[in-house]
């Protein structure tokens, strides 16, 4: 994995990949995430789309990009359609979130911080990624169990 961005670029080797997704599995673990489970991925582009990717699809966890570019009517809608467990976001989009409309939501997941503590459910990934084991078994799942949430254009939601 390539990735181009402000701070210059990042590259990731398959092995960077599978122990970077094997802790941030590690992570959802531990705070309760379990197969069949939502998670929305709430970032603008950078390394911790994919790797959350991999690390709900190493569980079991189905996961649901959201672009940044979404009103709050859009994501409001989406959370109260989907219902998801927890939201990976990073702190400059929090304001974003419809909070009233979150109840379903038990973690929200930040990928920088510090925290300042507003929300008693926020979560700092970057403190916790250290602790966790470089490698995590899979979860094998059922051929048809579904991987992701994608919404069309049209608001339609597709289970892949």
């Amino acid at each position: 994995l390539i990735v181009e961005g402000v701070g210059g670029i990042n590259r990731f080797s398959y092995v960077d990949l599978k122990e970077l997704s094997c802790r941030w599995a590690g992570v959802l673990a531990a705070h309760g995430f379990k197969t069949g489970d939502r998670l929305f991925i709430f970032l603008p582009v950078c390394p911790e789309i994919y790797i959350t990717m991999l690390a709900c699809s190493r569980l079991g966890v189905i996961f649901c990009p959201l672009y940044i570019t979404l009103s709050f009517d859009e994501l409001e809608r989406r959370i109260r359609d989907a219902e998801p467990r927890g939201i990976l976001t990073h702190p400059d989009l929090l304001e974003r979130l419809p909070m009233e409309h979150m109840a379903s939501v038990d973690k929200i997941f930040l990928t920088e911080g510090p925290l300042n503590g507003s929300l008693s459910n926020e979560v700092l990934v970057r403190d916790l990624l250290p602790q966790m084991p470089k490698d995590l078994e899979p979860k094998w799942l059922h051929a048809d169990a579904p991987l992701y949430l994608i919404y069309s254009s049209g608001l339609s939601l597709i289970h892949i």
